[in-house]
């Protein structure tokens, strides 16, 4: 990765020994991979390696851990064990999530270290739980063995670890000073019938209709990760949905279909909504929106919200969501627009718009220039939505990017993974973004450009000063940022803060680095001139008591002397021996 441009592989670690390998994490020159049993329904495990691909320790973890992450000190890992029950739907292992303590370093890593905390202690609560809005439904589990933990993020200070379950369409918290899970918080769902929250729900025809069908979503985050804005934590997620479909139990049906009936005082066009030109083909739940019980449904229940979301970390309210903008935008696109809601393994125009739309797969945020941004990848459609999200309530559009051909099955397809590389982590000194394709195998590498931002520097003073005379300046203050100054275009050795004082002439500038891109400021220049050559003479050398002597100046522009006199000459008439003095100030 020196050259991104021109990836190369060096080694490759057959993991077909320990099981099948789900999620990768790296910290610290420590590789965690996340592995799950060979009968996903038995405990899974966490093995490590180093960063040359030398084995180090195996622990045990939950069934099926779907992903691994580390705590921001590095002292611990932690897994999403997902703990999906089996084909038949007879076995269905309990979700949980385990943290692996590593402070004591690998070497001396021991089953011992591993908690795995679970949702037991929720078993009582279903009733309370479901009426909240977590989704509980498997057919026979528990409220342990219904939820599927699928992402963590953890907090910044280490405290905290906040898990997507997404077919229960609810996060988690865990308390890490305890190892338990304290908390499950519902999602809500999506009104696709409310203004800018519409949805192309038809693969049928050649016409992009963005409407406000009346149709629920369910969030059901895939990715998701957390930021702070003016002490406020948020979480972001990427509403991918998904369905339970096993050989026995299948939630997905189709508002067409003759099994899934409308309630005909709630839907009184019934037979027009499920024409295939309407919602006919739409993938709907059938475990929601039997309001009354009476075995038609009076609400119509989507998976996924087609959208990413930020959400009050400590509550767990909805804050913002992006409505259809993910959609629209695509639409709209001058290149990409064309395959608009195609597939990642085709080329079909709207094919996946009955079904979860361009399916936001996974978010990254960073602080670039003093500002925030959320990068969202869109599993089938491909490429990365960038918004800014200073303000969490109010996000906004900034770019779209793409790179799988239009014509043809080629370029990156399949976005899952996404991380962001600071610029002091970058070996080409620029930020980047780079996502996992799993349909092209490939990996992209954005190179992040500096938004439009630009340092400013002033001096304290005048720019223009004496020989001698010390001049500040300053340039803006960046959290994080490292500055570096030059004169005249050469770097000054060990000039690194925002304020730098100088008694030199020149031309100076500052670059501010590690804020997700170099800025180069505004350049001042500073004069110094030279101090004026002063000629000082007396009439006479000594006088007596009380005579007058007269003294001259010559060589500067204008004078001051100390009684605060400007003529040239001077008159005193001392009684005892005294000093004068006089201030010349050239042009």
């Amino acid at each position: 990765f020196s050259n991104p441009a021109a990836m190369s592989l060096f080694a490759s670690i057959d993991i077909s020994s320990y099981g099948n390998i789900n999620s990768v994490a790296v910290k610290n020159g420590i590789v965690a991979c996340a592995i799950e049993n060979n009968t996903p329904e038995l405990n899974g495990f966490v093995v490590f390696f180093n960063t040359n691909g030398v084995f180090q320790k195996q622990v045990t973890v939950g069934a099926l851990p779907d992903m691994v992450t580390f705590n921001h000190a590095g002292t611990r890992v932690l897994t999403a064990n997902e703990g999906q029950p089996n084909t038949a739907y007879t076995i269905d292992p309990e979700g949980s999530v385990s943290i692996i303590d590593i402070s004591g370093g690998i070497p001396s890593l021991s089953q011992s270290n591993v908690t795995t905390a679970l949702f037991t202690s929720f078993n009582s609560q279903m009733a309370s739980l479901k009426a909240s809005g977590v989704r509980i439904f498997g057919p026979g589990s528990t409220v342990a063995q219904d939820m599927e933990p699928e992402y963590v993020t953890i907090s910044d200070d280490d405290m905290t670890a906040y898990v997507a379950l997404q077919e229960n369409n609810a996060f988690a918290y865990v308390d890490l000073t305890t190892n338990t899970i304290t908390d499950i918080k519902p999602l809500g769902f999506k009104d696709h019938t409310n203004a800018n929250y519409g949805i192309d729900a038809t693969s049928s025809g050649s016409n992009i209709n963005i409407a406000n069908w009346p149709v629920k979503g369910v969030f059901m985050p895939d990715g998701m990760t957390h930021f702070s804005v003016g002490g406020v934590d948020y979480l972001i997620t990427a509403n991918e949905g998904d369905a339970r479909q096993y050989g026995s139990y299948d939630e997905e049906a189709t508002v067409g279909a003759a099994t899934y009936s409308l309630d005909p005082v709630a839907f009184p066009y019934a037979s027009i909504m499920k024409n295939n030109a309407a919602l006919g083909k739409l993938k709907c739940t059938n475990t929601l929106g039997d309001t009354d019980g009476d075995g038609d449904f009076d609400e119509i229940y989507t998976f996924g919200g087609r959208s990413f979301s930020i959400w009050n970390a400590t509550t767990g309210t909805l804050v913002y969501d992006s409505g259809d903008d993910l959609e629209e935008l695509t639409a709209k696109d001058p290149v990409y627009g064309a395959i608009f809601n195609a597939s990642h393994d085709d080329l079909v125009f709207k094919k996946r718009s009955a079904s979860k739309g361009p399916e936001p797969e996974g978010v990254a945020v960073a602080t670039i220039a003093g500002n925030l941004y959320a990068f969202v990848s869109m599993e089938r459609i491909g490429g990365l939505m960038m918004f800014n999200i200073n303000n969490p309530a109010a996000p906004q559009f900034v770019q779209y990017v793409n790179n799988r051909s239009t014509t043809t099955l080629t370029g990156d397809r399949g976005p899952e993974g996404i991380i962001y590389v600071k610029q002091s982590d970058s070996p080409t000194g620029k930020a980047l973004i780079v996502l996992g394709n799993e349909v092209s195998s490939t990996v992209s590498v954005y190179e992040i450009a500096c938004p439009t931002a630009s340092a400013s520097i002033s001096a304290s003073g005048s720019a223009t000063v004496c020989a001698g005379e010390i001049v500040s300046i300053s340039t803006n203050t960046l959290s994080g940022a490292t500055y570096t100054w030059y004169n005249n275009g050469s770097l000054i050795s060990g000039a690194n803060a925002a304020t730098y004082t100088t008694t030199v002439a020149g031309n100076y500038s500052v670059k501010l680095n590690n804020v997700g891109c170099s800025i180069n400021s505004n350049s001042l220049t500073i004069s110094v001139e030279a101090l004026p050559s002063l000629s000082l003479t007396a009439n006479t050398n000594s006088i007596c008591s009380g005579e007058t002597v007269t003294l001259s100046i010559a060589g500067a522009s204008s004078y001051t002397w100390t009684d605060n006199s400007s003529n040239a000459t001077y008159s005193a008439t001392p009684s005892t021996t005294t000093d004068y003095s006089v201030t010349g100030t050239g042009s």
